[in-house]
């Protein structure tokens, strides 16, 4: 399943198409993609996490209370979604 987690985002967002990437890769590229996106376009990291369909409460809860880098929670939220859609797909 983390293969198909790992092809999903990069096609949703065109992120470094490396074979056998793993998933700390992804998220290390993943982030720094967020981290522009913050730096230089907000309002289309608003409309990735809408699309992505992450949960703005636990979005929230997570930037106010965690002590790492915003970028790489937004990032792992991102992935966590991913990866449950995946499961969602293979249970039907």
């Amino acid at each position: 399943m983390e293969k198909e987690c790992i092809q999903d985002i990069q096609t949703n967002y065109g992120l470094l198409k490396k074979e056998n990437q793993s998933a700390a890769e992804l998220e290390a590229v993943l982030a720094a993609y967020i981290r522009e996106l913050i730096a230089n376009d907000f309002e289309k990291l608003i409309y990735i996490l809408y699309r992505v369909d992450v949960q703005e409460k636990k979005l929230k809860t997570l930037l106010e209370t965690a002590h790492e880098d915003s970028a790489i929670l937004i990032a792992r939220l991102i992935i966590d979604r991913a990866n449950r859609k995946i499961q969602k797909q293979e249970s039907f």
